[in-house]
């Protein structure tokens, strides 16, 4: 959200008068460079403000800074767990990752399932797509496939793009006990597409390809694929542009190679040599 410079001066004085909100919208501000040049220093000050106050987002977003800005996973887990005491559901499931990922906190499976189950059922889209995951490969409590389709389809519904790609999948494959409808899966892809999902984007090329679940439209699919490779490295993306023609990989390639994105050829004959296999 983009404010006037009228609003921030507005938060700046209630922030003088120590309120905590304010200080923390402030934080906000010099965080994300909305009104004011960004400064994340500032940024932690206002929110360590707000936090000796017991403003809850205010010490999730410390614990933000603290991971993404200082490094320190363990001041960052110390935050979460302060705010997530507080019932914050954002701090809910940050710790649970830290408790997931032993950052900053010794590993325990059980409390990342304990925590994100509470986060889950409080509506936290992240918190839903992260549990269907532990119930699926069975981290922190027995596999559930079950409670895995039902919690990613209640992120994707929220709109999480990873469990809208994630469902498309399952939709498209008729997988975990999912009736096949491609159609609802190419729904899916779109959806997780239009949010930055290089895959979601990658399998709705491939569907305008085939013409699965919607009308072929090898042009589409081109231009889909294309988008992918102008946005950055190729080489995580080799397999799925298996599916384009030697002719337009080889096009791909050499504006990927001119722009210094793909390493080398190597992998270009890698892919058309796939293609080859496929005919």
């Amino acid at each position: 959200m983009v404010i006037s410079r009228q609003e921030f001066e507005r938060y700046q004085r209630a922030a003088q008068q120590g309120r905590a909100g304010a200080l923390c919208r402030l934080g906000d501000c010099y965080k994300s460079g909305d009104g004011v040049r960004r400064n994340d220093q500032a940024a932690m000050r206002l929110y360590r403000r707000a936090a000796q106050q017991g403003h809850a987002g205010a010490l999730c977003r410390l614990g933000d800074c603290h991971k993404s800005v200082r490094r320190d996973d363990q001041k960052a887990a110390r935050c979460y767990r302060r705010a997530a005491e507080r019932g914050h559901l954002v701090a809910l499931h940050n710790l649970a990752l830290c408790y997931y990922h032993g950052e900053g906190i010794e590993r325990n499976d059980l409390m990342a399932f304990l925590l994100l189950k509470i986060a889950a059922r409080r509506g936290n889209s992240n918190a839903q797509f992260y549990l269907s995951v532990l119930y699926f490969n069975a981290i922190g409590v027995l596999q559930n496939i079950q409670k895995t389709i039902e919690l990613c389809s209640l992120a994707a519904s929220q709109g999480h793009p990873e469990a809208q790609y994630r469902l498309g999948v399952c939709y498209e494959r008729g997988h975990y006990g999912l009736d096949q409808d491609c159609r609802k899966a190419v729904e899916l892809y779109k959806k997780a597409a239009a949010q930055g999902v290089t895959y979601a984007r990658l399998s709705l090329a491939r569907c305008y390809e085939y013409g699965i679940g919607v009308a072929k439209d090898y042009e589409k699919a081109y231009q889909l694929f294309r988008e992918v490779i102008d946005q950055g490295p190729i080489e995580p993306y080799a397999i799925e542009l298996r599916y384009l023609d030697s002719q337009k990989v080889t096009e791909l390639f050499r504006t990927a190679v001119r722009q210094g994105r793909a390493s080398s050829w190597r992998l270009r004959n890698l892919i058309l040599r796939e293609n080859q296999r496929r005919r």
